[in-house]
């Protein structure tokens, strides 16, 4: 199961609203499920992450994962999952999910660009 080799980070994400983020400009990454959404003068990420998207548009056109290799200091919002590789490389972790099909795990109830999401347990 791909579960036991991914570290979840999603207890530590912490959205900021625009208003929050207007007022805190800086050179952090504020980042979302598919991209950087600002920039904000503080981070709670540093270091070598995988980011999935969670909701909204989280596979592209042929059913792959919307996947964020990011490193460095960051802060992500609530729609994409943090996640690292445990007993194995982040970089491996990226490479499988690159390689996977998602359309048959992404929930009904979720739409592309408002509300599709996806679960890792």
């Amino acid at each position: 199961m791909i579960g036991n080799f991914i570290s979840n980070y999603d207890r530590l994400r912490k959205p900021l609203s625009k208003k929050e983020r207007l007022s805190i400009p800086g050179k952090y990454r504020y980042i979302g499920a598919t991209s950087v959404n600002d920039y904000i003068n503080k981070y709670n990420f540093d270091g070598i992450y995988l980011l999935l998207g969670e909701d909204g548009t989280v596979e592209d056109d042929n059913g792959y994962p919307i996947l964020q290799y990011i490193s460095g200091k960051f802060w992500p919002n609530n729609h994409a999952h943090v996640l690292q590789g445990k007993n194995v490389s982040t970089e491996w972790l990226y490479l499988f999910f690159k390689q996977r099909k998602i359309t048959s795990i992404v929930t009904g109830a979720v739409q592309k660009r408002s509300h599709k999401r996806i679960s890792i347990h």
